[in-house]
């Protein structure tokens, strides 16, 4: 998708839909944008995590760099969305 605004609404739809999924669930969620998008923690237990958009079915997801090696540094990754 090559409009930035666009681009934007739909990724801040999928940041809005991901922290009402975590909150839902009793998390606490603390929107931070790098190294990742939301900080989860619930008691003991905390969640990085990096929130994609995108229109109709999405057959891939692209990640930076920093984003991949952080997630490896974590030790857990996967994916959160409808349907996950």
């Amino acid at each position: 998708m090559c409009d930035p605004k666009k681009r934007k609404a739909i990724e801040l739809h999928a940041e809005d839909h991901t922290v009402a999924h975590y909150e839902k669930a009793g998390w606490t969620v603390e929107k931070l944008d790098k190294p990742y998008d939301l900080r989860c923690t619930r008691g003991t237990e905390e969640h990085h995590v990096e929130v994609k958009g995108a229109t109709g079915a999405a057959t891939s997801v692209e990640l930076t760099i920093n984003e991949v090696l952080h997630a490896r540094d974590q030790g857990r990754a996967g994916p959160c969305g409808p349907g996950r």
